[in-house]
């Protein structure tokens, strides 16, 4: 498997999910179910995608403690969604306009930092 280092805020979509899985400590896998598409999925089979769906991303924002703050414009338009969490060494923000993609960049960012490794294949 050849991997390449992505900056953590640029990362979505299956790239996301997997530097999630490798932050919480998960054992996951990268799969190409159709041309071109690459998926995440556990060990067990079971589909890993923290970054679109709430009932696998809401215990790990608990466990991580992460903050979510809407940020608007002066029309008071939602523009973007601010997550803040913390390690042992300083405070992480991150943001985007996707409320569970902010909290799991800045996860991600806690761990890893600015920058992360992930499989080349998961690179869009």
């Amino acid at each position: 498997m050849t991997t390449v280092q992505v900056p953590t805020s640029e990362l979505v979509g299956e790239g996301l999910n997997y530097a999630v899985a490798k932050a919480v400590g998960k054992d996951v896998y990268a799969k190409e179910i159709w041309p071109s598409v690459v998926m995440v999925f556990t060990t067990d089979g079971f589909r890993f995608m923290p970054s679109a769906d709430w009932s696998q991303a809401g215990p790990i924002i608990e466990q991580y403690s992460v903050k979510l703050a809407p940020y608007f414009d002066s029309n008071g338009e939602r523009l973007k969604w601010y997550a803040l969490t913390a390690n042992d060494r300083s405070m992480v923000q991150a943001c985007h306009e996707q409320v569970l993609v902010a909290a799991m960049q800045a996860i991600v960012m806690s761990h890893f930092g600015d920058t992360v490794e992930i499989p080349e294949e998961l690179v869009k």
